[in-house]
């Protein structure tokens, strides 16, 4: 009882949920207090619709802030998306300028080689012109070396006296070609045996 004087003398506002509860039960039935139950209840009704108001707001607001989530995600993965790309065009580019100068410099030696050879294939005719007439029959031999064939045959030049002595040593470069191919050959079909 002291404890509920207690109570009445302070204002509702600062009362607990416990205090009101305790104070309705107790002087429900009592005429005089009636007037401060009333009050109680009405300002519960505005406290609940209040709180009514909060939770729909925090939902509200929940879901406002879901979405702002959802939003920048979005943004987050188009960019990512847009980083992606443009860090694969760039490889690409890279990957292409690379093999573009890989084969510019395979082309490049290609060209060289076939100038250097036919370079040396000029300078073998020349040499080999001091001992023999150099018709079409003796271009058409040299024709059928390459680079490293031709260093063969310049190393044998002094041989070298005649167009049949021409023909027989590039015969015998070509030849040698052929075994070591053959002989590569077998020694394949023999180790994948």
């Amino acid at each position: 009882m002291d404890y509920l004087n207690e109570m009445g003398k302070k204002p509702i506002e600062e009362w607990r949920m416990a205090e009101k509860i305790l104070y309705m039960t107790r002087y429900s039935l009592d005429p005089e207090k009636q007037e401060v139950i009333q009050e109680l209840k009405e300002k519960e009704e505005v406290i609940q619709m209040m709180e009514e108001k909060r939770m729909e707001f925090l939902r509200s607001t929940s879901m406002d802030i879901a979405l702002m989530r959802t939003r920048f995600d979005e943004i987050d993965e188009q960019k990512i998306y847009e980083k992606g790309q443009r860090l694969g065009k760039k490889i690409g580019e890279c990957i292409g300028e690379r093999i573009g100068r890989q084969q510019g410099e395979l082309v490049g030696e290609r060209r060289g080689e076939r100038k250097g050879e036919a370079r040396q294939r000029r300078m073998l005719q020349q040499m080999l012109s001091i001992w023999i007439p150099m018709g079409e029959e003796e271009a058409e031999l040299l024709q059928q070396l390459n680079g490293d064939e031709l260093l063969l045959l310049s190393e044998r030049y002094e041989m070298i006296k005649t167009s049949e002595d021409l023909a027989e040593q590039v015969h015998e470069i070509v030849n040698q070609k052929m075994n070591a191919n053959d002989q590569f050959n077998q020694s394949l079909k023999v180790r994948s045996l």
